[in-house]
């Protein structure tokens, strides 16, 4: 099977549809067609649900697509009460909280940088006044 769906996980949830068994299985998300087209010969040729009634199919499929309205994107069947991707969202949580302080960091340095070009003009009309003046003064000296 694709998407990484097992036949045994698959005759688990389906055993738990037809026993009206309380689901610990589910698939989550909205599944695309193609799922749907690979699942049916799938169950229609394994042994465990040759023989189902398309009710009973209906029913499996109903079942395991619990959020069949929403718009997100899923190929897999998650455990109940468990979400696989939590240390993930973690993760994505840690990289953002890293990159915003990284923003933060760079913004500090940004001023500090800008800070040091002020002070460095400053330092050069300084240096040019300076220079300017003792021109001046040397001409002034050697004028006399």
């Amino acid at each position: 099977m694709s998407y990484g769906l097992s036949e045994d996980l698959l005759g688990t949830v389906f055993d738990q549809t037809e026993n009206d068994k309380p689901l610990s299985w589910s698939l989550r998300g909205i599944l695309d067609r193609d799922l749907y087209q690979d699942l049916y010969p799938f169950l229609k040729k394994w042994p465990h649900t040759r023989t189902s009634t398309k009710s009973s199919t209906g029913k499996f499929y109903s079942i395991i697509d619990i959020n069949q309205l929403s718009q997100c994107v899923c190929y897999s069947i998650v455990m109940h009460g468990f979400e696989p991707n939590a240390s993930l969202l973690s993760l994505v949580k840690e990289c953002m909280e890293f990159n915003q302080t990284l923003i933060s960091d760079l913004e500090e340095i940004k001023k500090q940088r800008d800070e040091a070009k002020r002070e460095l003009n400053n330092a050069q009309l300084t240096l040019r006044e300076a220079l300017d003046e003792l021109k001046v003064t040397v001409k002034c000296k050697t004028a006399a």
